[in-house]
């Protein structure tokens, strides 16, 4: 984040393995524009949109409600965890991250 929004591009690692920085060239930017970000914190975007046409993130987590009183929860961590959902995932809403709402996450 940078002062307290997402920046939105393509993650590069620059340096020798083991002591490299990462970075986020901004959308529509020239490479020698960037923004140093913590690996763990990127989040890939998996080329799906939920209900109200968000980008879906690897970190985001998603909420479908069935009835007012029972809502199905689901954290993207891959590619992978989205293959159950996949028929119904116009229907998720995207609620937040588990990086900017780690107290929407339930063990």
């Amino acid at each position: 984040m940078l002062r307290g929004e997402w920046v939105y591009g393509t993650y590069c690692r620059y340096g020798r393995e083991g002591s490299g920085k990462s970075y986020i060239v901004p959308e529509n930017a020239v490479v020698l524009f960037n923004y140093e970000v913590q690996p763990e914190t990127v989040g890939q975007y998996i080329g799906f949109r939920d209900a109200k046409g968000r980008r879906i993130f690897k970190g985001d987590i998603l909420r479908l409600t069935v009835e007012k009183e029972y809502s199905h929860y689901w954290v993207i961590h891959d590619i992978r965890t989205i293959n159950p959902m996949l028929k119904h995932i116009h229907k998720y809403e995207v609620i937040g991250n588990i990086h900017d709402n780690p107290e929407l996450i339930k063990e």
